[in-house]
């Protein structure tokens, strides 16, 4: 398995494509077609998984052993690596306790758990994975006190490489008379896919969110940024500084990074009062559209005043884990 799919849809470019697939070319599937290699057995959320899974060749564990793996994160919490060959678990990682599903945040109540529903992002060159959770401190699996936390796990094994960064609590002001907005982990959900990127030299993650409600008054859309040498964070923006709605969701796939150095983005179920506000640009025009288009330029997001928090300690979800299988595909032999 050469090819290393470190991102959602393989680059940051969002372009779906792999130019240098050597397994499945059009040639050898119209040939021989496809079968299934194996099924890993996933537990612990009745979907399983929300997220893309994504891949890297010749990983080597902390055992000494060399694979090539296969990553993925799903909404209890967990981050799984099996064998890309043979289908093997290396290892399993549990970030913390996650949201437990019901209505008020899910209306058709899919999902028995809300964890990790945005596909990670793995910086190979440093060997971290960088994850973002829906968590619950107090272990109660209660939406309303659950917060984010970006975490850094070693590609190798799982285990932090840096202390998780929680996104409770940022504030943006974009000024021109806009009230302040405060971040409030209770009220978004975090679907679009993590982008690592460099601004100004700093290699950052952004995280894109759309909230729980995105028709009530206080749904908000937000990018909030995390350098990761010091893995800290370093700014926010929000699209609705006045009125509401622009949750940030891209359909699950994620923020892009433009040759221009800015990082388009999707807003979606802007209210007649919504603004889109630009700390360097005036305000725009109010729009009543229910999807548009707005870019972030990275370099000028806020950096907001910051209300540290506890900080949270791992823990294994106490409710009956149940299977998910996850296929994966290779070309006939």
């Amino acid at each position: 398995m050469p090819l290393a799919i470190t991102t959602r849809s393989y680059d940051n470019s969002r372009t779906g494509t792999t130019v240098d697939e050597q397994v499945l070319t059009p040639q050898s599937v119209g040939t021989r077609g496809v079968r299934r290699a194996f099924s890993l057995t996933m537990t612990g959320d009745r979907r399983g998984i929300e997220a893309q899974p994504l891949a890297l060749p010749a990983v080597q564990l902390t055992d000494g052993s060399q694979h090539d793996v296969i990553y993925l994160a799903d909404m209890a919490n967990q981050i799984w690596a099996f064998d890309a060959a043979t289908g093997q678990k290396l290892w399993m990682r549990t970030l913390a306790t996650p949201v437990t599903g019901e209505q008020a945040i899910d209306a058709y109540q899919i999902n028995d758990h809300w964890g990790v529903l945005s596909t990670p992002v793995i910086d190979a060159g440093a060997g971290i994975m960088y994850v973002v959770a829906w968590t619950s401190p107090d272990r109660t699996g209660s939406w309303t006190s659950a917060v984010y936390q970006c975490y850094a796990v070693s590609i190798q094994n799982g285990q932090d490489v840096h202390p998780p960064v929680t996104l409770e609590g940022a504030v943006y002001d974009a000024g021109h008379g806009t009230p302040v907005q405060q971040f409030r982990s209770a009220r978004r959900k975090q679907r679009a896919a993590l982008l690592l990127t460099t601004v100004n030299g700093v290699s950052t993650v952004f995280i894109g969110f759309g909230s729980v409600q995105e028709t009530s008054k206080d749904a908000r859309g937000w990018v909030l940024a995390c350098s990761t040498e010091p893995f800290a964070f370093s700014a926010a923006w929000c699209s609705t500084a006045a009125g509401f709605g622009g949750g940030i969701w891209n359909g699950g796939g994620g923020l892009t990074r433009a040759r221009s150095g800015t990082a388009p983005a999707t807003s979606s179920t802007g209210g007649r009062r919504s603004r889109t506000r630009h700390a360097s640009r005036p305000p725009r025009p109010p729009s009543s559209r229910i999807w548009c288009a707005c870019r972030v330029r990275p370099s000028r997001m806020r950096h907001p005043r910051w209300r540290p928090t506890t900080a949270l300690t791992p823990s294994t979800p106490s409710s009956e884990p149940r299977r998910r299988e996850f296929s994966s595909v290779r070309s006939r032999s």
